[in-house]
């Protein structure tokens, strides 16, 4: 059996390889053209784009599975402390991240995980810590993709009858935050987030 200290590891090794990578060999990803776009020739060529965090949602999908609770907080907290080692000027690290917690916290919610409120409340704390984080070091488009994913997942939490309290006490303290660091804007909308959180 993998202990949790090798467990980490694992997940450090898959984090090591840094920042996003751009797509590479002309590989065409349907996904990010527009029909307005001068389409290209379709060939089957390139690779996709390098990305870490994949083979970490990998093994964090895994442990949901199998109900280990402590690895996926541990999976969680060193995803989000590798994304922001590796914060980068056009905030594609960090919505990537936050896409995977999105997805993460959306598994959980289904109806085989016993430990829904416990990851809950996780997610809450460390989405709060985050964000917080991205504000002091005034990275503030990465700090917004964070509000609004932590907005999102609370939306959902409603919908599941999940409580609340500890979600309303994040926006309110990164509403503050944001406030004392200037950012009119970014407490605005952690405000108006947290006013019609469970509308």
């Amino acid at each position: 059996m993998q202990t949790l200290a090798d467990f980490i590891q694992e997940i450090r090794q898959h984090l090591a390889t840094g920042k996003l990578k751009a797509q590479n060999n002309n590989y065409l990803d349907l996904a990010t053209i527009s029909i307005t776009d001068r389409l290209p020739e379709i060939q089957l060529s390139g690779y996709p784009a390098g990305n870490p965090f994949l083979p970490v949602f990998e093994i964090i999908l895994e442990q949901i599975r199998e109900g280990r609770l402590d690895r996926i907080q541990v999976g969680l907290n060193e995803l989000l402390k590798s994304c922001l080692a590796n914060l980068d000027n056009d905030g594609l690290t960090c919505r990537e991240a936050m896409y995977r917690v999105r997805l993460i916290f959306e598994r959980c919610l289904q109806p085989d995980f016993p430990y829904i409120q416990h990851i809950w409340e996780y997610i809450n704390i460390i989405l709060q810590n985050f964000c917080l984080y991205l504000l002091r070091r005034q990275k503030y488009n990465d700090a917004r993709t964070a509000l609004d994913t932590l907005a999102q997942l609370g939306r959902m939490a409603v919908q599941k009858a999940l409580p609340t309290a500890t979600t309303q006490s994040a926006l309110r303290l990164i509403e503050i935050q944001a406030r004392d660091f200037g950012n009119d804007c970014l407490a605005a909308q952690a405000k108006n987030y947290r006013f019609n959180l469970e509308l």
